[in-house]
This record gives structure tokens, C-alpha cells and sequence, in this order.
């Protein structure tokens, strides 16, 4: 698998990552032999694969996502000097001691540094390599952030850092303060998810819309139930703003359709899926696959976060990097993935 600098640092970084939000379950418990053993299969398939960078979370498993890859480190030494590991912070779902709480968003400076000394303790490690604002909040004070993370870094305990759903401005908010860059800002884009793909990009997509009216009529495919598709509103243009700043975009659950309880517009993915699964048969690889390629061709060098309880899937998954998708197809599921979002009414 081919690897890419992060900007802003001295990291070489697999083209995908490898994300353990699942792993192990989000039931409270004690970790297992068969958790730590499952984990050890799957990163070490993740290794085997490519992948370099491996993506976590403090409140993943209510802290046991952290709390076994420790445990697969402490068993394999080797593992651990290969891996370039990655958590955030600022969820709360728990107290100090493993309680369930009420969710918030907690960016203080205490908060941040205890939660980087609490990720520590779990991975086992002297170093968090990158570590991620999970989350902005409207109750974000951008000096307090500044200062946790200027004193992470002084002491040795963190390398890197960087954001995750964040804006370009509240971006800026953190960067005008802090002397060091931010390296990533990890996002929810994806087929799936297209959004942030085509923000800036409303002319393109009226004429494209207009060229294929035309070529449908032209080539004689049109019927009288042909309409315009659905029209996408524009967001913030992250990722414009991550290729000018130099700020590694990774894209978070990037084959996942919904996320469960969040809202979403209806959508119906049934065309998108069968091009993908055409695509897939086509070139001898999963549906899966192509869905990250797609992703991986953009020229903004963005990192998918994969993430699979089914070490094949691993590999599978990674023929991604090998994929070279024409123009025509990656345009073609652009059209499909536009085309299955609805848009909100009044839009």
C-alpha cells in the first residue's frame, strides 16, 4: 500500500487507515482474551495489508477500544513500534471511574490533557502520535485548547494534533493561537456522504446536469419521466480549505450509509449500490473497495478510515490503493451518490 507524508511532521502514513470504534463492543465489561486476541488478528491483518495508521477514540467502547490495543501492544512490542496510532478527545460519556454520564462535548484545557494522560495509561505507550478534538462545541475557548495542547506537546506526550468535524473557521479559531499547525481534520465524506465533495461546485453540477439532459436525448435514452435530480445545498468547502492550509483530510466511516440515531435526509442508495457492485465484478475486487478508490482519487489526497470486525475485509478493502479509476466511472457514481441524497424541503 502506498504511504503519504502528514503535513506539518515528520509521519509517513498509509493511504488508508485502520479505525477499532467497534472494537471491542460498545458493552461495558471487562476486556476479554478473546477481545485482545480478535484485535491482535485484526491489526496485525491491518499491518500485513499496509496500513500504518490506526484510528481510536476515548469514549470508543467506553474507553476499552484504547484499553485493548494497550493489551495487543503489551503482547506484541513489535506491533506497537510499527503503528502510528491516533485517538481524540472531548466526548464524555463517562466519569473518571467508568460511569456512565450525561454526552457532552468537553474541550478545557483539563479535560484535554487528563483525557491525552487517561489515552496514554490505556495504550500503553509513552506518546500519543496524533490526537484529535473529537468534536467543536459552541462552549470552546480557543486559549484554553492552545494551552492544553502546547503543554501535551512540550511534556513529550503528544506529537501531533489536530481536529475532527471542524470548520475551516473554527479551524482558523485554534491555528491563529497555536505556533504549531494542526496535521488532520478527519470528516464525514463518502459516497455515502457527498456533500463535501461537490461543495463550490453548484455551476459544474447545473451543467453537468444540463450535458446529460442533452446526451440522454441526443442518444435517444430519454423518457417523458426524466427529471432533474435532486439539488445538494453547499457547505463550508472543507476540504478546499485542508489543501491550502495543508491539513491531511481523513474521512470517518467512510462505507457506512447512516449512522444509527443520527439525522439524516432519506436516501435510497439502490442505483449507487449496483454501480458499485458492476464496478466490483468488473475489476475483481469488493464493492467496498472501489467506494474507497473513489475517495482515494480525489486530488486532495484524502485518507479513509476503514474499519471491520473481518480480517478479510482488511485485504479486500486495501486493494483500494491498487484501483485506477477512470474519469467516466468516478463521475458516474458522483451522479449516482447526488442523485440518492434528498434534499431537505424548502431547499
Amino acid at each position: 500500500m502506498r504511504t503519504q507524508k502528514l503535513p506539518h511532521s515528520e509521519l509517513e502514513v498509509s493511504c488508508v487507515g485502520f479505525g477499532l470504534s467497534g472494537q471491542p463492543s460498545w458493552t461495558p465489561g471487562p476486556i476479554t482474551n478473546d477481545d485482545i486476541d480478535r484485535v491482535s488478528r485484526l491489526m496485525q491483518c491491518a499491518l500485513e495489508a499496509g496500513v500504518t495508521l490506526f484510528d481510536t477514540a476515548s469514549p470508543y467502547g467506553l474507553g476499552r477500544s484504547e484499553t485493548v490495543m494497550g493489551q495487543v501492544f503489551e503482547r506484541a512490542p513489535s506491533l506497537r513500534e510499527r503503528a502510528i496510532v491516533q485517538t481524540k478527545c472531548g466526548q464524555i460519556m463517562t466519569d473518571d471511574d467508568g460511569n456512565l454520564v450525561t454526552p457532552r462535548i468537553d474541550l478545557s484545557k483539563r479535560e484535554i490533557i487528563s483525557s491525552a494522560e487517561r489515552s496514554l495509561r490505556r495504550l500503553k505507550r509513552d506518546r500519543i502520535d496524533i490526537l484529535l478534538l473529537h468534536q467543536p462545541t459552541p462552549l470552546m475557548r480557543p486559549e484554553e485548547i492552545v494551552a492544553a495542547f502546547t503543554a501535551l506537546h512540550e511534556s513529550g506526550k503528544v506529537r501531533y494534533f489536530g481536529v475532527s468535524s471542524f470548520s475551516p473557521e473554527q479551524i482558523t479559531l485554534i491555528q491563529r493561537l497555536f505556533a504549531r499547525r494542526l496535521v488532520v481534520n478527519q470528516v464525514q465524506v463518502s459516497l455515502y456522504h457527498p456533500r463535501r465533495i461537490i461543495d463550490g461546485m453548484g455551476g459544474t453540477l447545473c451543467v453537468l446536469e444540463h450535458l446529460d439532459l442533452v446526451h440522454q436525448r441526443l442518444s435517444g435514452v430519454a423518457t417523458p419521466a426524466v427529471k432533474a435530480r435532486h439539488w445538494v445545498p453547499a457547505g463550508d468547502s472543507i476540504i478546499d480549505y485542508c489543501r491550502i492550509e495543508g491539513v491531511q483530510v481523513q474521512a470517518w466511516s467512510p462505507l457506512r450509509h447512516r449512522l444509527p440515531g443520527a439525522y439524516q435526509p432519506q436516501t435510497d442508495f439502490t442505483t449507487l449500490d449496483a454501480r458499485l457492485a458492476k464496478l466490483a465484478r468488473e475489476l475483481d475486487v469488493s464493492a467496498h473497495a472501489i467506494a474507497l478508490a473513489w475517495l482515494l482519487k480525489h486530488p486532495a489526497a484524502i485518507v479513509p478510515i476503514m474499519s471491520t470486525s473481518n480480517p478479510e475485509h482488511i485485504f479486500q478493502n486495501a486493494k483500494a490503493a491498487e484501483i485506477q479509476l477512470s474519469e467516466s466511472d468516478w463521475y458516474a457514481l458522483l451522479r449516482d451518490a447526488i442523485e440518492a441524497v434528498e434534499a431537505p424541503s424548502g431547499c
